[in-house]
């Protein structure tokens, strides 16, 4: 059986009329503590309800199946990227980063002359792991990574140019593609995020590599990027001031939960 960590990034690509929910529950079940820590997690005081979850389809129901699996794969990440060592590295943060850039990524899908051919459960899925090659480098490398990710660090300098510098000029993405190889997941995974530092990259999957250079940017700059909408031409969209008012607000709709969650990674 393939490992349930690429099992549940391809069930992303899936839209929940196709999702088997029944096999879903059967993998995460094989899994003690993800299950106990999820468990948790639909009965904490963001989501409790009137009635206690007490197991994997409980949570499903009280959180719905995209935030389930969102939750399954960060608590599998936590358990199979080892970041003890790594004081500098911070879960909550890293989740927070994600989740946000993910949902700019949906947003965006609605606004986006592309959306047409492009597949919005993949293209989330693709946003949500853009950056696992940085918890490869944590585990392996914690002692480098912890001083790359320390909050005292140089600020003029970048956490994706001091990766650069110490890995031979690759960046997070060249790792997230390894890994996505190492998973066997589709080569839109692979060549998406082995081009996505490309600046003249022009091929098959060019859709998917702007789409998400600009939910990066949107992700970074926040509010900031509402009164930066020409920079935005430059990744391929002409967004107007009222798509990005409309974007961050269904974007920060989305906020508490995702800080929510993000803080019970720690």
């Amino acid at each position: 059986m393939m490992p349930l960590i690429p099992q549940i990034i391809r069930s992303f690509a899936k839209s929940d009329d196709q999702f088997d929910l029944v096999g879903f529950v059967d993998s995460v079940n094989k899994e003690p503590s993800v299950v106990a820590r999820l468990v948790g997690y639909a009965n904490s005081a963001f989501n409790r309800g009137s009635r206690e979850v007490v197991s994997v389809k409980d949570a499903v129901i009280r959180l719905g199946l995209a935030q389930t699996r969102g939750v399954v794969l960060a608590l599998l990440v936590n358990e199979q990227f080892d970041s003890k060592q790594c004081p500098g590295y911070r879960p909550d943060i890293f989740w927070f980063t994600v989740m946000m850039r993910a949902q700019y990524t949906k947003q965006l899908l609605k606004y986006s002359p592309a959306k047409s051919k492009l597949d919005g459960e993949h293209m989330y899925c693709l946003s949500l792991v853009s950056d696992l090659g940085l918890l490869l480098l944590v585990s392996q490398y914690p002692k480098e990574l912890s001083a790359v990710l320390d909050v005292d660090r140089d600020p003029a300098v970048s956490i994706s140019q001091s990766i650069r510098e110490l890995f031979d000029g690759h960046g997070i993405h060249f790792f997230t593609a390894q890994l996505s190889k190492f998973w066997g997941l589709p080569d839109s995974f692979v060549s998406t995020f082995s081009h996505i530092d490309d600046a003249k990259y022009g091929g098959q999957f060019v859709d998917q590599v702007s789409l998400l250079k600009i939910s990066n940017y949107l992700q970074k700059q926040g509010e900031d990027a509402i009164e930066a909408s020409a920079d935005l031409v430059g990744y391929g969209f002409a967004l107007s001031r009222t798509d990005l008012d409309n974007i961050q607000y269904h974007v920060n709709q989305q906020r508490r939960g995702i800080q929510s969650m993000s803080e019970y990674m720690r």
